[in-house]
């Protein structure tokens, strides 16, 4: 009766719900045949979880530029943004696309963001900050590529997020000689109350 019970949970729309029976059955060890095909489904899509998107070709940037700006799949922006990491340099084209979500928020203007911050929940604010500093960071990784990117890097520098102020000071010093207009607002990084963000700048 637990196990029929839990597997009427699963075949509901509430996701968190949905989450919750399927952990509940894989320590249960279903008995019937439904039981067990949900534990196999979730097991499956547990380690595709874990293995991470695929890993992407330069034949893939025109499709992963496209993915960037997407605030309605913010799961398919962030996974585009690692791959164009992990592409380094060949992920030039991006460059535009990531400046765009470094200065996005959610799909807002990391400038409404913040001044209507006050009523965000803190974990909203959280994730925003993980989301841009990925793109801070896949700016970085396309190195002297990426000048373009040094105006908006420098902006960053002046968060108040940690995170950010980190993967801006990284990513400007990959970019190196090709961001001297970085120069003023790294020396004055090495004055930022963090000493993570002072040994990066």
């Amino acid at each position: 009766e637990i196990e029929q019970a839990f597997i009427e949970v699963y075949t509901g729309r509430e996701p968190t719900w949905r989450k919750t029976a399927a952990s509940a059955l894989r320590k249960l060890q279903p008995q019937t045949p439904a039981g067990r095909a949900i534990v196999r489904a979730t097991n499956a899509e547990l380690r595709r979880q874990s293995q991470g998107p695929p890993l992407a070709t330069e034949e893939d940037i025109p499709k992963l530029v496209a993915a960037v700006p997407s605030p309605a799949d913010p799961v398919a922006a962030r996974d585009a943004i690692a791959a164009l990491t992990r592409l380094g340099k060949a992920a030039e084209p991006a460059v535009p696309a990531l400046i765009e979500y470094l200065h996005s928020s959610n799909g807002h203007p990391a400038s409404v963001v913040r001044a209507r911050g006050s009523r965000r929940q803190p974990t909203a604010v959280w994730e925003d900050s993980i989301a841009r500093a990925s793109a801070a960071s896949a700016l970085g990784s396309i190195g002297p590529g990426a000048k373009d990117a040094v105006p908006a890097l420098v902006t960053t520098l002046t968060e108040d997020s940690v995170m950010l102020r980190i993967c801006a000071a990284e990513a400007l010093a990959e970019i190196g000689e090709a961001a001297p207009a970085a120069i003023p607002a790294l020396v004055q990084a090495l004055n930022d109350p963090h000493q993570s963000v002072r040994v990066r700048a």
